[in-house]
């Protein structure tokens, strides 16, 4: 076993800069993750590395659609870490590129194109990180494990599959979101919930024959005021404030008669150690109490998605590994934060069971929007980082 854990990888530039070139060139929207699933196995596989595909239910979707599975085992026992990312990626939208959405190319320093930075900029740093220590031969006690996931950006259904498989399991997880890095050791979540607000329909002339449902969500909205701002007084110290937002609202056919449905969705972002659960029965609590005062009131309540928020100590060894790693490739500590957003990270915490930490190159800000790109420069140190940070954990 190693008792140096200081490691500078050597990394090859160019093989990492093409790779995610040629990553965002495959477009990988939610759904259509099949192509860009084959080129990282077929990828991977020719470095040498152990690749299968896992297949994902279609849902949605009417396409096969895979999980992408690698692995580098070394030559003794020990811990697994576990690098991992998705490979879908929002659409492109339809105005302000000034280059194609797919283009990938490199351009004063930076890599442009839809999923640049959010997050196949990620994904080609891990790969190279992953196979630098292949080449490098280093001994290692354990193994990495490579798992880039469809569905992050719409349901998390390729992180649900990659739990649910009773073989699977880590003992760290590094999740390569933007973050413009630097180690995210929490994160809020979500749950969307709906109130459905139930009437009785009739002529619009003769409206007391019937009872108006879009009348009983008003009702609903105006308690919803006075509890929202009693959920925005709870606060994390890295995350910010707890948020209750309403989204949509619909209701009704026709303005000649009186509706007799009308729906709510609420957004709820959670804090690092708030439930789901608790989140939907103070909502339930609100409109049940609004049944007690309005006898007629009819209503109910689901939750849709749920994204779990996540938070790992700030001393756990995958956090003052990571922390040490960025220290050594960049001469510099830079502590750790929290995020507002939700990623996988919160389903590998709390059902997968393993301590994660959120780390990648690229920025946030330039996700989801025109001229997406992430710095060359964030990319080579952030594969650097990977490599040395697993080095720790597997020495």
């Amino acid at each position: 076993m190693l008792t140096d854990t200081s490691f500078q990888p050597t990394i090859d530039e160019e093989k990492l800069i093409k790779l995610a070139s040629d990553l965002v060139r495959i477009e990988s929207t939610s759904g259509a993750e099949g192509r860009v699933a084959e080129f990282l196995a077929t990828y991977m596989e020719s470095e040498g590395l152990a690749v299968e595909l896992q297949e994902v239910e279609r849902d949605a979707f009417d396409v096969s659609r895979y999980n992408v599975v690698a692995s580098l085992r070394g030559g003794e026992s020990g811990p697994r870490v576990l690098l991992t990312g998705h490979t879908d990626a929002v659409p492109p939208g339809s105005t302000g590129w000034t280059m194609p959405a797919y283009s990938g190319e490199v351009r004063e320093g930076r890599l442009y194109g839809r999923g640049s930075a959010d997050m196949k900029g990620g994904i080609a740093s891990m790969v190279e990180a992953v196979c630098s220590l292949r080449r490098s031969q280093r001994q290692m006690s354990g193994e990495v494990i490579l798992a880039f996931v469809v569905g992050e950006e719409v349901d998390q259904s390729g992180t649900r599959r990659l739990i649910s498989d009773e073989h699977f399991g880590a003992d760290f997880a590094y999740v390569g979101e933007p973050t413009e890095l630097e180690p995210v050791v929490c994160h809020n979540g979500l749950v969307a919930i709906e109130i459905r607000v139930t009437g009785q329909s009739a002529h619009a002339s003769r409206p007391d024959e019937g009872r108006n449902a879009i009348d009983g969500m008003h009702l609903v909205l105006d308690r919803l005021k006075k509890l929202r701002k009693t959920v925005r007084k709870r606060t994390h110290p890295l995350t910010g404030a707890a948020n209750l937002a309403p989204g949509t609202i619909h209701g009704g056919e026709v303005s000649n008669m009186v509706p007799d449905h009308c729906i709510l969705d609420l957004d709820r972002r959670l804090l690092p150690g708030e439930s789901a659960e608790a989140a939907l029965a103070e909502i339930e609590k609100l409109v049940e109490n609004l049944r007690a005062v309005h006898d007629e009131f009819e209503y109910s309540t689901e939750a849709g998605l749920i994204e779990a928020p996540m938070e790992t100590a700030a001393g756990h060894p995958a956090v003052t590994a990571l922390r040490a790693a960025i220290e050594e490739v960049t001469g510099r500590d830079p502590g750790y934060r929290g995020w507002t957003a939700t990623c996988d990270a919160g389903l590998l915490s709390t059902k997968g069971g393993i301590p994660t930490v959120v780390f990648g190159p690229g920025s946030l800000s330039q996700a989801h929007r025109p001229d997406e790109h992430v710095e060359v420069e964030q990319l080579c140190a952030a594969a650097r980082i990977y490599a040395a940070a697993t080095t720790r954990l597997l020495s």
